[in-house]
């Protein structure tokens, strides 16, 4: 994943989603993986001070399409980089609506008291 995150770091552009290549997985970091996960409902790990998605090399084409229909800007490192931008990128768009959606779950989380919190269990996140 270092390696990985390294290359993030190099190629990585503002308001452009960074898909790189890891084996037969593509990774997103950061508020890509934020973006990522509020378009595609990918699940977000959580590692060493660090978020990210991945998923598979067989659905890379959709991810594409869907992204170029969402005007989401994107590029691509695997044996080279392939960058893909889109006149009217609406990256920042989806960025907010992700950091809406978990500010509205920590308001809500925030109202609860201690011993509701305490009677949520992981099957309430399902």
């Amino acid at each position: 994943m270092e390696v990985s995150f390294s290359k993030f770091e190099k190629y990585h552009q503002d308001y452009v989603v960074m898909l790189i290549k890891e084996g037969n997985f593509y990774s997103c970091y950061l508020e890509d993986a934020y973006v990522m996960n509020y378009l595609f409902s990918f699940k977000l790990i959580y590692s060493n001070h660090l978020v990210k998605i991945s998923f598979s090399k067989v659905i890379l084409d959709r991810i594409r399409r869907i992204l170029e229909l969402r005007n989401c800007s994107y590029s691509i490192l695997s044996e080279q980089l392939i960058h893909f931008y889109l006149p009217h990128n609406q990256y920042l768009k989806y960025l907010e609506q992700e950091n809406y959606q978990k500010d509205k779950l920590l308001s809500s989380l925030s109202k609860l008291s201690y011993l509701e919190l305490l009677s949520i269990t992981q099957d309430s996140f399902k």
